[in-house]
């Protein structure tokens, strides 16, 4: 286990496609289960695939301060985190840009997606 993105770390980035891909069993002791991404633009995560993956924080996906990014396409299911807020299955934290579209969110342990600046 890595602290923030046990899958994929993103930090200052920008463009990050992921497309066709499958996050399976990773464990983050913080945040982002399978992707963590800090400071980062124009991600887009595509047709892929998150399962049972674990962090304190968005136990699939954790956002940080993070700008014009979409996930299209894609499932998550049997995540898991701590309740409350920050066990979401995708969580935004501080000035988060994230469009979620056609995307299919069952069987985790905590609520779909929160961010501290709107609503699930």
């Amino acid at each position: 286990a890595t602290n923030n993105g046990a899958g994929i770390y993103t930090d200052n980035d920008e463009d990050v496609e992921i497309t066709d891909s499958k996050f399976i069993g990773n464990v983050a002791a913080d945040y982002g289960g399978a992707i963590g991404s800090s400071q980062s633009r124009n991600l887009r995560i595509t047709n892929s695939e998150f399962f049972n993956n674990q962090a304190t924080g968005g136990s699939a996906i954790y956002f940080d301060n993070t700008e014009q990014s979409a996930i299209v396409n894609s499932v998550f299911s049997k995540n898991s985190g701590p309740a409350g807020y920050e066990g979401a299955v995708i969580t935004g934290y501080d000035n988060v840009d994230l469009t979620v579209t056609n995307c299919l969110i069952y069987g985790n342990k905590d609520r779909a997606i929160w961010s501290d600046e709107g609503s699930n």
